[in-house]
C-alpha cells in the first residue's frame, strides 16, 4: 500500500460517492452522457446549418434561447435544490421530491401564462425581430415545459446519486433521437423549415420526458418516505438563490446572442452561434466533473476530517479535465476557421476568430474546476449570485456599448474576459470560505500525483 492509499484509508470511511469506484463509475456515465449530448448537439447544428438559410438558423438560436430562459424561470430552482436536499436527507426522499415537484409545477404554470399573454411576442418581435410563424408562442411554451421537465427528471436522479439515468435524461437520449429524426427529415424534405424542425423537437422531447418520468416514478416508489416533511419555506430558501444564479449564468452565456440579435441581424446571430456551439467541446470535461461533484460535496463537506480527501479528489478531477481543454484551445486558436467552414459551411469560416476568443474564456472556466459547485453545495448561494450578477451585468453593458463600433469580436472578447474574471473570483471566494481549492495543477510531477490519487481511491475501495 503506497502513502497516498494510507492517507485515504486513514481519513476514515468514505461517504456517498467519494469512494474511488463510485467516482469512476459515475464519471464514466457522466462522460458518456455528456459526450453523447455534445456530439449529438454538434451534429444537429451541422444539419440545421446546412438545411436552413442563415436567417432561419439565426432565428433558431434566438427561439431556443427564449425557451431556455423561460425554462430556467419555470423551474424556480427546484431541481437544483433537490440535488443537495436528497443527498443531505436520504430518509426524506419522497417528501422532498413531492415538494420540489409542486414548486416546479407552480413555476411552469405562471411562466406559461406570462409567455402566452404577450411575453414571448415581446421578446421575439420587440427585442429580436424574429420572423413569426403561426402559433410560435405555443411552440415556445411547449418547448419550455419539456425543457423544465427534462431538468427536473435528470436532477432528481442526480440527487439520488443515480448518475446513469441522470446522464441519459439530461439530454443525451433526446439528442440522439433528434439527430436521427432531423437527418431523416432533411433527406426527405427539400426545404426544411424552422417551424417543422421545432415540431420534431417537441415530439422527441415529449417521448423522452415521458420515459424519464416513468423511470423516476418507479425509483421514488422504492425510496424512503418516513422522514419529516420538507417545509416549503426551507425549500424556497435554497431554491431561489440557485434559480437566480442559474438566470445570471444563463444570461452571461446568452448575453452575446441577445445583444447581437437586438443590434445586428439573424445571420450574425448564426455566425456567433456556431462558434458558441463548437466551443462547448472545450467545457466537456468540466461538465463531467460538475455532474459528479455536487452530490460528492454535499455528502462529505460536513465531515471536516474528509476535507483533505475531498479537495484532493476535486483537484484531481480538475487537473485531468484541464488537459483536453488546453489541447482544444490550441487547436481552435490555430485552425478554428477552417474547422467551422468544414462543419457548418464556408459562410461560417470567418467566425474562427470568435471561436478562438471564446475558447480562451471557457478554458479558464475548466481550469478553475468545480468551485461554483462547492459554493452551491455548502450554503454560499447568495455570494455566488452576487459574483455572477456583477460580472454578468458588467459584460452585458460593455457588449451593448461596444458592439456598434467593434461588432462580433467585441462581444466575444467581453464574454471571454467576464468569464475569466468571474471564475477566478469564485475560486478565491470558495477557498476563503470553505478551505477547498479546486484549481488545476499542470506540473508533470503534480499531474502524476493526481492520477495516482484517483487510482489509489479505486484500489482502496476495492480493498
Amino acid at each position: 500500500m503506497n502513502e497516498t492509499q494510507r492517507a485515504i484509508r486513514a481519513s476514515g470511511p468514505t461517504v456517498g460517492p467519494v469512494g474511488g469506484k463510485a467516482v469512476a463509475k459515475n464519471s464514466a456515465w457522466a462522460l458518456g452522457g455528456r459526450l453523447t449530448l455534445m456530439v449529438g448537439g454538434l451534429l444537429l447544428q451541422i444539419l440545421l446549418a446546412r438545411s436552413l438559410d442563415p436567417t432561419e438558423f439565426g432565428d433558431y438560436y434566438l427561439v431556443l434561447s427564449v425557451a431556455g430562459l423561460a425554462a430556467v424561470v419555470a423551474r424556480l430552482g427546484s431541481p437544483e435544490a433537490l440535488v443537495r436536499l436528497l443527498a443531505e436527507r436520504p430518509e426524506s426522499s419522497v417528501p422532498v421530491i413531492k415538494q420540489g415537484f409542486l414548486l416546479s409545477l407552480v413555476g411552469i404554470v405562471l411562466t406559461s401564462a406570462a409567455l402566452l399573454l404577450g411575453g414571448a411576442r415581446l421578446l421575439l418581435e420587440g427585442l429580436f425581430s424574429v420572423e413569426r410563424f403561426p402559433f410560435i408562442e405555443v411552440y415556445i411554451v411547449v418547448m419550455m415545459v419539456l425543457l423544465a421537465a427534462q431538468i427536473f427528471i435528470s436532477e432528481s436522479f442526480r440527487g439520488f446519486n443515480d448518475i446513469r439515468w441522470a446522464s441519459v435524461f439530461n439530454g443525451a437520449s433526446r439528442s440522439v433521437m433528434l439527430v436521427i429524426a432531423t437527418g431523416v427529415a432533411a433527406l426527405l424534405i427539400e426545404d426544411l423549415s424552422l417551424q417543422f424542425f421545432l415540431g420534431i423537437a417537441i415530439t422527441v422531447g415529449l417521448i423522452t420526458d415521458l420515459a424519464g418520468a416513468w423511470l423516476l416514478r418507479r425509483h421514488v416508489k422504492t425510496s424512503p418516505r418516513s422522514g419529516p416533511k420538507l417545509p416549503v419555506r426551507e425549500l424556497w430558501s435554497i431554491a431561489w438563490p440557485m434559480m437566480t444564479n442559474l438566470l445570471v449564468l444563463f444570461a452571461t452565456v446568452q448575453a452575446g446572442l441577445w445583444v447581437i440579435g437586438s443590434k445586428l441581424s439573424s445571420p450574425d446571430v448564426a455566425r456567433f452561434g456556431v462558434a458558441i456551439q463548437l466551443v462547448t467541446l472545450v467545457t466537456l470535461p468540466l461538465v463531467v466533473v460538475n455532474a459528479v461533484a455536487p452530490p460528492l460535496i454535499a455528502g462529505t463537506y460536513k465531515e471536516r476530517a474528509s476535507h483533505p480527501q475531498l479537495q484532493s479528489t476535486l483537484r484531481s478531477m480538475t487537473t485531468i479535465a484541464g488537459i483536453p481543454s488546453l489541447i482544444l484551445l490550441i487547436v481552435f486558436s490555430l485552425i478554428g476557421g477552417p474547422i467551422l467552414g468544414l462543419l457548418f459551411g464556408d459562410i461560417y469560416r470567418d467566425s474562427g476568430i470568435l471561436l478562438a476568443i471564446l475558447a480562451l474564456g471557457q478554458s479558464a472556466n475548466v481550469w478553475t474546476g468545480p468551485c461554483a459547485a462547492v459554493l452551491r453545495m455548502t450554503g454560499h448561494q447568495r455570494a455566488l449570485l452576487t459574483i455572477n450578477l456583477v460580472y454578468g451585468v458588467g459584460g452585458l453593458l460593455l457588449s451593448i456599448a461596444l458592439i456598434d463600433d467593434f461588432g462580433l469580436v467585441a462581444v466575444a472578447a467581453i464574454s471571454s474576459a467576464a468569464l475569466i474574471g468571474q471564475n477566478l473570483t469564485i475560486l478565491a471566494y470558495s477557498k476563503s470560505r470553505t478551505g477547498l481549492f479546486t484549481f488545476i495543477e499542470l506540473k508533470p510531477s503534480q499531474l502524476r500525483q493526481h492520477v495516482e490519487v484517483v487510482k489509489s481511491q479505486i484500489s482502496a475501495r476495492r480493498g
